[in-house]
């Protein structure tokens, strides 16, 4: 019996996705037959635990097996993601079920995962064309078990028996930008069951530690030939369809699936130029200057079957055009080195959106961010109906009065310009194709915006947040309409705004700013023009009480370090202990070099001569003695 490996701890699939999940909201995108078909699902789950106690592993792999099927369809035929409304519950019942699963068949002696068969040829597809010989990043290599043990003993990327604790399986199941592979599509499940079920039954392993596995080739074993190595004709530059810009990224997307990783499809690896020019178990596949008879073509073209690449995805008629013309000029190489990776040649998805974006004119990209914008909100809330106001800076949406549509947009519109004078920005607009603000009048339509397009749940003291990604494909804020009233814990919807916006601003430039400087200039900005707001007032207090956790002055910086709600008044305490100790420029001069890539470290010592423990102390010290009384004298008799 194969064994399908899934998480043995519900945690590590699950981690920021369902901590705070306890209602979950049917949406309208499932139909009533949809929900029966759920809860019959959810029937089926129940039957494992029968099948568990009466060791029918069989039979429990058969329902499970059945009810991943029919949760997927139910997802593709209502466009949802199984992680999203009312698949989420039944999809972490699936996820449990397996993990019991797992854990009897690795008890009964059934079970364990062969490192060699099993894992390395993942960590050969996915992860050694960024961390191998040929390219390291982050000075990690992942190309023998040796290498993988090193890693663990320094980054903890492996703790046996502690997959939910291992830095590898964190970085496999993120949702942000942690996310690995890095520009690639996500791991599937069972690749994903397969690493976690490995770590947790201890990460064993026996062989040979030092032995290389690369892609395209088994583990501690040579790279299979075809015959001899073969000869690449180099480009000259004349050619008129280039191989890395016309013909790889294609090829790379709709082929790399079934030939690449570790076992090609009929032992055509196309993980290399190389690869492709070796050809596979049935020969060569391009013959230079000879199209008719070069196999690829005549499968892509359809004169031979089974016509490639097969199932759903086609090439279009200009990569057939593109393809016939390089065959024709010679199947030319124009890449630096035809060993390496096609992947770590070809832009990424994301890559290529920012290419075609940055093509785009300031009023085709309004147009975008409008089809965008409208095509979320009925995604999020398709039953709830919306108003949209446009602006200078500003798409606002919101299921609001239209009265409090334009109070809101009109604070929008007051803050641009406070950005504009506060960063020097004459002209150029704030953000390319507009600053989407979708308002939402109650928490359930707040939540459930992040929980579907996101896929992330928001705290629960989170009543606003923003997104925008350096190529603007996504540039919006998210506010719950929490009222004018404010109290010391509550800031009120005009600071809510502003604090948003502010964060939305200095986003631009990507994942570059901390977020306790985000957070504290938002509200530093909002406090200026609000200095009896009872809120802004009581945040040296709320600091106190949020810093008595940390056991050095550093770990003010460290990312992670306070939860949402403790970001706001450290923030806001911090980025006014700097300007009072160095003034508005120098704080400028802060956000400009963190934008421009520079760690928090090296510029707090280029603007403040001061390193992150000297900046840390002085701000806890400013801090205390601002809320410290001086003792009352108490007078001799």
């Amino acid at each position: 019996m194969r064994q399908v490996r899934w998480l043995s701890l519900v945690g590590v699939l699950l981690a920021g996705i369902f901590l705070s999940w306890t209602v979950v909201a049917v949406r309208a995108a499932v139909t009533p037959e949809q929900k029966k078909e759920l809860n019959e699902i959810k029937k089926d789950l129940g039957k494992v635990k029968g099948h568990l106690t009466k060791k029918e592993f069989d039979e429990a792999k058969k329902v499970l097996d059945e009810s991943q099927s029919k949760l997927k369809k139910i997802a593709d035929d209502s466009k949802m993601m199984e992680t999203e409304g009312a698949l989420a519950p039944v999809h972490v019942m699936l996820i449990q079920r397996r993990a019991e699963l797992d854990k009897k068949l690795g008890a009964t002696g059934m079970g364990g995962v062969d490192f060699d068969k099993e894992v390395a040829p993942i960590l050969a597809a996915k992860c050694v064309s960024c961390h191998g010989d040929e390219k390291s990043s982050a000075g990690l290599k992942l190309d023998s078990f040796a290498n993988v043990e090193i890693a663990s003993g320094t980054k903890r990327l492996v703790i046996p028996g502690q997959a939910d604790a291992s830095l590898l399986v964190a970085r496999i199941t993120a949702t942000d930008e942690q996310k690995m592979p890095k520009g690639e599509k996500t791991l599937s499940g069972e690749e994903i069951a397969t690493i976690v079920s490995w770590i947790n039954q201890g990460a064993k392993f026996k062989g040979d530690k030092a032995a290389k596995f690369v892609a395209g080739a088994k583990p501690g074993a040579a790279r299979p030939a075809n015959g001899p190595a073969p000869t690449i004709a180099r480009a000259t530059g004349n050619e008129k369809v280039s191989f890395i810009k016309d013909i790889a990224p294609w090829m790379v997307n709709l082929c790399g699936n079934c030939h690449g990783g570790a076992n090609p499809r009929g032992g055509l690896s196309l993980a290399t130029f190389e690869g492709l020019m070796r050809g596979g178990a049935s020969g060569r596949v391009i013959l230079p200057d000879n199209r008719e008879g070069s196999r690829l073509w005549r499968l892509v073209g359809g004169i031979e079957l089974p016509r490639m690449p097969q199932g759903q995805a086609r090439i279009t008629r200009k990569n057939y055009e593109d393809l016939k013309t390089w065959l024709d000029e010679g199947a030319k190489f124009d890449g630096p080195d035809p060993k390496v990776p096609l992947r770590q040649l070809v832009p990424t998805e994301e890559e290529r959106l920012a290419a075609e974006l940055a093509k785009l004119s300031h009023e085709e990209f309004v147009t975008r961010r409008k089809e965008i914008s409208e095509d979320q909100w009925k995604r999020a809330n398709p039953s709830e109906e919306y108003k949209m106001l446009e602006s200078d800076d500003f798409l606002v949406y919101g299921n609001v009065s239209e009265v409090r549509l334009k109070e809101i947009q009109d604070w929008s519109e007051e803050h641009a310009k406070t950005l504009r004078s506060v960063f020097n920005v004459n002209g150029a607009a704030l953000w390319r194709g507009k600053l989407a603000v979708f308002v939402f009048k109650d928490r359930f339509t707040y939540e459930e915006f992040p929980r579907v397009i996101e896929s992330a749940e928001v705290p629960k003291e989170t009543v606003g947040h923003a997104r925008v990604v350096r190529s603007f494909a996504d540039a919006y804020i998210c506010v719950q309409d929490i009222g004018d009233q404010v109290t010391t814990d509550s800031p009120g919807m005009k600071l809510n705004v502003v604090d948003q916006i502010t964060g939305a601003f200095l986003k631009r430039t990507g994942d570059k700013v901390p977020d306790w400087l985000i957070r504290g200039l938002g509200l530093a900005l909002a406090a200026g023009n609000d200095k009896k707001n009872e809120y802004i007032k009581n945040l040296p207090t709320m600091a106190m009480d949020s810093l008595k956790t940390i056991e050095s002055p550093e770990q003010i910086f460290e990312k992670g370090k306070f939860s949402s709600a403790d970001l706001g008044p450290i923030g806001y305490t911090l980025v006014k202990h700097i300007l009072i100790e160095g003034g508005p420029k120098k704080l400028g001069m802060l956000v400009e070099k963190m934008q421009g890539g520079m760690e928090q470290e090296a510029a707090t010592k280029a603007v403040y001569s001061a390193d992150l423990k000297g900046l840390g102390t002085s701000y806890l010290a400013s801090l205390g003695a601002g809320n410290t009384k001086k003792p009352t004298k108490v007078k001799k008799k």
